[in-house]
């Protein structure tokens, strides 16, 4: 019994905020998550609200990383609506909707996964390690509103698009042009079911981002915008976006990017080596993410699994735009270096 204290009292000093570097933190909670001991109900006996809170969410992080913890009811709040009935292929997973308002729109409509546990096992099926996108994340929230006073008439690239409410939203607001990319086959089609329950159609397309492909590109040489949130889970992927944002930028995109801060050091480092790489030094943008909290309201909807999971990480939640004038723009393209 002593032994189990000592290891639990280890792991509240492990999830406490500014306990220790916030990067080598966040790499100790996801190696935890993925690989430690599984956190038992039992373990929260006798633990204030706040301790309690903290082993919960570390252990919703182990179901979405796959490991088993006890089952629990899919969330529900007003802003949503039973799950939808409907055929089931082998991987297909129940879905439920949620009413997401934002400025100057109508209610959209967004489908989710029910249940974590469930999205978890599927995607594994699939090849998939990390069902994060099956679940709706507050920054898309911060993004979305962001781009929408200025989206009427002009092209979207949304990479990791998850639910792809950004997408959604960038399409009813007006955009000429919108394509939801992620590398997940399962995201992508979950967001075109939710784009036709707002009465549009989504173009998509599957796009991994650690990967040595240019990013995608229609009929003109640039989107507009390329947008992505809540992506940044691992250094790998961190690092992989910060080259995407600064190949978007220097093709003349304007870049838009939230996150509760999980690997924001990674992503920003990466971001800025990237731009001196492949830009006149004088020309280098002043990389300056503003800080920024979820408004209240957006935990209407975003479920308790989401909420908790988040807490683990969300310490310094940004939102950054990158805003190219015709001068920064470079000649001939921008290459990739791994």
């Amino acid at each position: 019994m002593l032994q189990v204290k000592q290891h639990r009292e280890a792991l509240l000093r492990l999830l406490e905020p500014g306990t220790t570097d916030e990067s080598l933190r966040a790499d100790m909670i996801m190696h935890h998550a993925a690989h430690g001991p599984r956190i038992q109900d039992s373990d929260m006996d006798g633990l204030d609200e706040d301790a309690a809170q903290r082993l919960r969410a570390l252990q919703i992080l182990q179901s979405t990383l796959g490991q088993t913890v006890g089952s629990s009811s899919p969330p529900t709040s007003p802003e949503m609506s039973p799950d939808i009935s409907s055929p089931r292929s082998d991987h297909a997973i129940a879905l439920h909707e949620l009413r997401i308002h934002l400025p100057r729109l109508p209610p959209i409509r967004l489908l989710e996964a029910a249940d974590s546990n469930e999205a978890t096992r599927s995607f594994q099926k699939q090849g998939e390690n990390d069902p994060f996108g099956s679940k709706a994340w507050p920054s898309a929230y911060l993004v979305a509103e962001r781009l929408l006073p200025e989206v009427c008439g002009r092209s979207v690239l949304e990479l990791g698009c998850g639910t792809g409410l950004v997408s959604i939203a960038a399409q009813v607001g007006g955009a000429k042009s919108v394509l939801a990319t992620d590398r997940a086959r399962q995201n992508l089609d979950c967001a075109q079911k939710s784009a036709k329950l707002n009465g549009i159609e989504l173009d998509v397309e599957v796009f991994d981002v650690t990967s040595d492909l240019p990013l995608p590109c229609k009929k003109f040489k640039a989107f507009d915008f390329v947008v992505f949130s809540d992506v940044l889970y691992w250094p790998a992927e961190a690092k992989a976006f910060a080259r995407r944002a600064a190949e978007a930028y220097c093709a003349g995109s304007t870049v838009i990017v939230a996150d509760p801060g999980r690997r924001r050091e990674d992503f920003l480092g990466t971001l800025q080596m990237e731009l001196e790489s492949h830009m006149d030094p004088e020309s280098v943008p002043r990389i300056l993410p503003q800080p920024t909290k979820f408004p209240d309201h957006v935990f209407d909807w975003v479920s308790k699994e989401v909420q908790t999971a988040s807490s683990l990480f969300c310490q310094e939640p940004f939102i950054l735009t990158l805003r190219p004038t015709t001068s920064d723009v470079m000649k001939g393209g921008f290459e990739i270096v791994d």
